[in-house]
This record gives structure tokens, sequence and C-alpha cells, in this order.
């Protein structure tokens, strides 16, 4: 009996851990050209980051009520310039474009 009790905890404990969570796939253009994919999950309250280069940090964070920050954090300038909205269905996206003297960039996540 003990044993059973063990295992539901445990099943229960997984579960939990995957509700909740919200799936998405992020593509970074430069120039018009792909640069960056990626695909990966964000918990409610959770921040990841999914992009990284020598000069730009890209992340995504989950807020409240199906609410997303995505963030361009510039290493050069120093700053942070975000793109905020609700995604609630599959195919929901949230798009950051940035233009610059020498290059465009354009992020775009899209929720699974």
């Amino acid at each position: 009996m003990r044993k059973n009790t063990i295992i539901t905890f445990l099943m229960a404990i997984a579960l939990s851990s995957t509700v909740g969570a919200s799936e998405f796939n992020c593509n970074i253009k430069i120039n018009n050209e792909d640069v960056h994919n990626t695909s990966f999950e964000v918990g409610k309250g959770e921040k990841v980051q999914f992009a990284d280069s020598p000069s730009l940090k890209f992340s995504l964070k989950s807020m409240a009520k199906n609410r997303f920050e995505l963030e361009a954090f510039d290493l050069v300038v120093p700053s942070r310039t975000y793109a905020i909205g609700r995604l609630k269905d599959r195919g929901d996206d949230l798009t950051y474009s940035l233009w610059t003297r020498e290059s465009l960039i354009d992020v775009k996540c899209e929720l699974k």
C-alpha cells in the first residue's frame, strides 16, 4: 500500500511540473536570413533565455493570464527592449523587430 502511495505521489509531482508550461518555437532572422531556430517550454512565472550572442541575448518570460514578455538584452549599448502580448491559442505569436543602420533583427516566438 505504501509503495502505491509513493508512486502516485511521484507521478503527481511529474504531472504538475508540466501542467501550466507553454511550448514555443522561436526564430531569429538577421537581415532576412534565419540565424537561430529553437523550441522550448516556459513554465508559469519562468524566464527562459533561448538565444545568446556576443552582443544580444533573447529571453521569453511567462507572466499572469497568458501574457508573455520577449526581452532583447543588448550588451553593447547596454539596453533592454521588450515585446509583450497575450498568447492563448496554438499559432498565436509574439514578434519583435529592431532596425539599425547596420542590421534588421526579427524575432518571432510562436505558441505550439
